[in-house]
């Protein structure tokens, strides 16, 4: 919604406010659609670039309401931005979704290190550990094996799924 709304509405606000020198209108859609890359991802930011490409030539580059640019540099100040947004929007996406993978695996570290902490406590905590491995990591069922083979905790579910038990 924010690549199809967004750059029609700053094309807009920017004719109103006398938006004439080409080089702000470029990078003012190119602040778009890094905007949408970071909120939405690549596909809408791809379709941001390629708007804020048209709307900059057939709005803001002479001859104007038209997609015909007379200048050879405004031609190639309109594709500029187009690449120029492409690569930037695939960088930002990259680095969202490192952040969230990044957060999820800090989620799962902090649940792991309660969870040592939980076993050197004592064996009693065990079940406390089952419940917190299946709350975190959405199991059906869990069981605590020994390197032996020996089970040394299971859950409810694990137990009546797989017939394991504790030894």
């Amino acid at each position: 919604i924010a690549a199809v709304v967004g750059n029609p509405l700053l094309a807009w606000l920017l004719s109103m406010a006398g938006g004439e020198e080409l080089s702000f209108v470029l990078m003012s859609f190119l602040v778009m659609t890094l905007l949408v890359a970071f909120v939405g991802g690549l596909g809408p930011a791809l379709l941001s670039a390629a708007l804020g490409a048209v709307l900059s030539n057939f709005f803001f580059a002479p001859p104007r309401l038209t997609l015909t640019i007379l200048e050879p540099e405004h031609a190639i100040a309109v594709v500029l931005l187009f690449l120029v947004a492409v690569a930037a929007s695939r960088i930002v996406t990259m680095a969202a979704t490192r952040s969230r993978e990044a957060g999820i695996a800090r989620t799962e570290a902090d649940l792991l290190t309660t969870a040592s902490l939980d076993v050197l406590a004592g064996a009693d905590r065990l079940q406390a550990l089952l419940l917190r491995l299946r709350e975190a990591f959405d199991l059906v069922g869990e069981a605590i094996m020994g390197a032996d083979g020996n089970v040394i905790a299971a859950d409810p579910a694990a137990a009546s799924l797989t017939g394991l038990t504790r030894v």
